[in-house]
């Protein structure tokens, strides 16, 4: 059996194992919140861009649209 002392060293290092897991876990859900609002307004970037050049005729359009077209083509 454990004694006393023993068995508040071990509560204490569980206690601190779980604080330090919670702490990683909350910092990649905040880096992954942060990638996912970066990947939004690039996504917003890009389809305004592409409503522009859609939207835009002549040689404008038609520049903006190849050049927008390469850039988000799925490959």
């Amino acid at each position: 059996m454990l004694s006393g002392t023993m068995g508040t060293v071990l509560v204490i290092c569980v206690v601190i194992i779980a604080l330090t897991n919670l702490f990683v876990a909350l910092t990649i859900g905040l880096i992954l919140l942060r990638i996912g609002k970066v990947l939004y307004h690039l996504e917003k970037f890009t389809r305004s861009l592409s409503n522009i050049a859609s939207s835009s005729s002549g040689i404008f359009g038609t520049i903006a649209g190849t050049v927008i077209s390469a850039f988000t083509r799925k490959r």
